[in-house]
């Protein structure tokens, strides 16, 4: 079923609800939707998901905000620069989906990888310490042999920091659910499997090379645990256990990142790490 063109609430709306926000103690603040990176194109110019930001760090300085998930044509220059913001968290999560061109013809998804590639590069090179994510998904009909290993060559050669790794599933009435060549579910569980062990060590290898980097802290848990340590969130996405300090929840600190210290299993389809902050 067709989603419809997308609507953009106006800067006012979004704004009035950002005061109420941050009057309740509110640190953080995620901007999310529905094809972000094409916010305002419904409401004029002038109107942009970068002016929309910049007018929000002009209203409220003591917050940082948080992007959810962009697709990869909507990564251009004004967006990459919208990362060097200090008060724009680290973390750029995208739709990628497939590393095949060919694969992404067939979902209907364009096709310019080259291009898509070549920007997620540039971000990485001009911020080291963002947290570079994608959604992947495997077993698309026709997806052959080759074709995947065309998604895994992108995956291990994109500096991706996680993967959130799904198989397709087929829903009724959707034009796929009816395409030749069905990828049967054995062979749709051992690709997931297969990406999900890369993304593991991609997320191991992104935190240790966060270790004894300063990083800005949100406190995410309100009381310690039984050891004493408290959760909390940088802004490239990195989960710490802190000893706990005095710490304020929902308040930003900077700390040190220590040594990954335990796997914590699955969790959003991803492994996740902790890593010990000293504050």
């Amino acid at each position: 079923k067709a989603r419809g063109s997308s609507i953009s609430f106006p800067q006012k709306v979004i704004l009035n609800e950002l005061d109420s926000i941050v009057e309740s103690g509110c640190r953080e603040v995620v901007l999310t939707g529905i094809h972000i990176g094409k916010y305002g194109e419904d409401l004029g110019k002038k109107n942009s998901l970068t002016s929309l930001v910049s007018v929000i760090l002009k209203r409220q300085n003591n917050i940082r905000i948080r992007l959810s998930s962009l697709n990869p044509d909507e990564i251009n220059q004004e967006i990459i620069e919208l990362f060097m913001y200090p008060l724009v968290c680290k973390h750029l999560h995208i739709s990628l989906q497939s590393g095949s061109c060919d694969m992404l013809r067939v979902m209907g998804r364009g096709s310019n990888l080259e291009l898509y590639l070549k920007n997620l590069n540039i971000i990485k090179q001009k911020i080291p310490s963002l947290a570079l994510g994608a959604d992947i998904i495997v077993g698309h009909p026709g997806e052959n042999e080759t074709l995947f290993n065309q998604t895994v060559d992108v995956i291990k050669t994109v500096p991706f920091s996680y993967l959130h790794v799904f198989p397709y599933s087929k829903r009724p009435g959707t034009k796929s659910a009816n395409m030749p060549k069905q990828v049967n579910d054995r062979i749709k569980k051992e690709r997931v499997n297969y990406l999900r062990e890369i993304s593991k060590d991609k997320l191991y290898d992104f935190y240790k090379s966060q270790i004894g980097k300063k990083l800005d802290v949100i406190i995410v848990s309100k009381k310690a645990d039984e050891n004493g340590f408290i959760k909390g969130v940088s802004d490239n996405y990195l989960n710490l256990r802190l000893k706990n300090t005095g710490v304020q929840y929902r308040e930003i600190y900077s700390c040190v990142a220590g040594d990954v210290v335990n796997k914590e299993g699955h969790i959003a389809m991803d492994a996740r790490y902790l890593m010990k902050g000293i504050l």
